[in-house]
């Protein structure tokens, strides 16, 4: 059957459609990449995470030249370390070696950054100029860093959009180990304890660390100051640095304790490294719930709670305490001061118990009718002690409640 003129003409056309589509389908994969590489420089793609990628716009590219030529010796700075709280500068330098004025612009940064002055933004073939990066870390922290995005009108994908970037590591002036508390845990009733720490440094050559400065805690007797060796500061990466152990006296009263140790030093303001040391010590007197004593005990901190009641009733709480050195003395408390005037303590023998230690029970009572109150972990009721007992003539303890 032999076609309309129409029907040839709309074959054709869907024909020569197909071509086209057969042809653009068939395009080697490497003229779009070679689009996508143009428009997406691979060391702006390949810069890390945590240093924060920001978009804008370069500069255009001219369709036909003359081109100019970026020359950038370092897109990278290596600082190395450097001290937290201080800051540090470098700078970077960007030549235009090609045939025509080179445009620079400057995207976001993350840190302070200065850009040398351009007439009309640009630089002339032949001449230079400085970008210069300003940084002050907030925080101590490996491998930081900081960047600026710049892009000009080099035709060069690498050169079109690039970033100066700078790394390094921010230390402390001086390390404490243990970082935050050093925990000494139960104390000896009968004799000192120690614990061992560390104190260096990665950025000083050589500091001064002495014994025991004004403002160390009174249960805290001495600190033994011992330089470390070659193969301590090496394992450290340290400069300088140096072993403390602190003892601490067994006369202490019992319970929890946090006090600090201030150790002589030259490099710091307050002329003292601070170390917070906490513990405590059990001693011949031992408190312990009992199984309907209507309470909870913590013998770490010392500290009794008797939860949440109806003041019109009031609470009582009983604890067990077992006493040892008294022989055939009985245990008494001389004077009891709570800072709460309505609380009542009050201390009996427990006549039922036979055992190499003698063993008492405690009463805590808040009286029926008392006003409604609330001793938190804040504010608790502070209860202070002294007593017979020739090793134990102070001890306090601490009561929290709510009676509404």
């Amino acid at each position: 059957m032999e076609l309309r003129p129409f029907a040839k003409i709309l074959i054709g056309t869907i024909g020569g459609f197909a071509l086209l589509a057969a042809v653009w389908i068939g395009k080697p994969k490497e003229s779009r990449s070679l689009v996508q590489d143009r428009q997406q420089p691979t060391l702006a793609n390949n810069l890390p995470r945590q240093l924060g990628d920001v978009d804008f716009t370069p500069p255009s590219i001219s369709p036909t030249g003359p081109y100019p030529k970026a020359v950038v010796d370092e897109m990278e700075f290596h600082f190395g370390a450097m001290p937290l709280g201080t800051s540090m500068k470098h700078t970077f330098t960007i030549r235009n070696e090609g045939e025509a004025p080179l445009v620079v612009k400057k995207g976001e940064s993350t840190c302070k950054c200065t850009v040398g002055i351009m007439k009309d933004g640009q630089i002339a073939p032949g001449e230079s100029i400085d970008v210069e990066l300003e940084w002050k870390p907030g925080n101590a922290v490996k491998n930081f860093g900081v960047k600026v995005q710049i892009g000009t009108n080099d035709p060069d994908p690498k050169l079109h959009l690039f970033s100066f970037v700078v790394r390094g590591d921010v230390e402390n002036l001086i390390t404490v180990v243990p970082h935050e508390v050093w925990s000494i845990g139960p104390i000896p009733d009968d004799k000192p304890a120690t614990i061992t720490g560390t104190v260096y440094s990665k950025i000083l050559s050589h500091f001064h660390l002495g014994g025991l400065a004004e403002g160390s805690g009174d249960e805290i007797s001495a600190a033994e100051v011992t330089p470390l060796n070659e193969d301590e500061l090496a394992k450290l990466e340290a400069k300088c640095g140096y072993s403390v152990k602190l003892t601490i006296k067994p006369e202490m009263q019992l319970g929890y304790f946090r006090q600090k140790a201030m150790l002589e030093t030259d490099f710091s303001n307050e002329g003292a490294v601070r170390v917070l040391v906490e513990g405590y010590r059990e001693g011949p007197i031992v408190f312990m719930p009992t199984a309907a004593g209507g309470g909870r005990w913590n013998p770490t901190n010392q500290t009794l709670s008797m939860g949440r009641f109806v003041a019109s009733e009031g609470k009582k709480v009983n604890l067990l305490v077992y006493v040892k050195g008294m022989d055939d003395e009985v245990f008494q408390f001389l004077d009891v001061e709570p800072d709460l005037k309505s609380m009542q303590v009050q201390l009996a023998v427990d006549p039922k118990f036979q055992g190499p230690a003698r063993r008492y029970v405690l009463t805590v009572e808040v009286p029926p009718g008392k006003p409604p109150t609330a001793r938190g972990h804040k504010n608790p009721v502070i209860v202070n002690l002294k007593t017979n007992h020739s090793r134990v003539a102070e001890m306090k303890f601490w009561i929290h409640f709510l009676s509404q």
